[in-house]
């Protein structure tokens, strides 16, 4: 269903609101798989989008990891409408995971919506995937490519990524 320019709009500036109209979850028997933030979420939300060092803590199966997901898609393509031509070699993400698998999971996800999601492409239209590095482990999008640097990199907590600069780092 295509989406109006106030949905848009919204999703650009809000991560609840970017939840609701761009991500999706792998449970369409919840919700036909929309990202509807719970009220418990919006703490989440809140802290995902403040200033500083976040530590998440909460129980299994209260969407931490859909969640920061969804943060990562949507810090990605607000930083596509900075202004900032080379705003693509400005965006560097390590996601580790207790073990690499699960990392590859949430960047085989992450990816899949700046692919192919046509709703996250109405919304930031200036995140494409690099033609030149696009794999589960590491990416680039377009715009980062001949940089030293990875937009995002997933790895398992006992494989460290070792000399890498990055900009936000996810402890899942």
């Amino acid at each position: 269903m295509p989406t109006t320019d106030l949905q848009d709009n919204l999703a650009r500036q809000h991560l609840y609101s970017f939840m609701l109209t761009c991500h999706r979850t792998d449970r369409s028997d919840i919700f036909g798989g929309l990202a509807v933030p719970a009220a418990h979420h919006e703490e989440i939300i809140r802290a995902l989008c403040g200033e500083g060092h976040t530590l998440i803590v909460a129980p299994r199966g209260s969407a931490k990891t859909t969640l920061v997901q969804g943060f990562i898609e949507w810090t990605l393509g607000r930083a596509s409408l900075s202004g900032d031509k080379h705003w693509a070699q400005r965006q560097r993400i390590l996601y580790l995971s207790h073990a690499a698998h699960r990392a590859y999971s949430v960047s085989l996800a992450i990816m899949q919506t700046i692919e192919g999601q046509a709703l996250y492409h109405n919304v930031f239209p200036k995140v494409k995937p690099s033609p030149k590095k696009w794999a589960e482990t590491e990416w680039r999008l377009k715009g980062n490519e001949g940089t030293p640097h990875a937009n995002f990199m997933a790895a398992g907590i006992d494989s460290p990524p070792l000399g890498g600069r990055f900009d936000l780092i996810v402890l899942d």
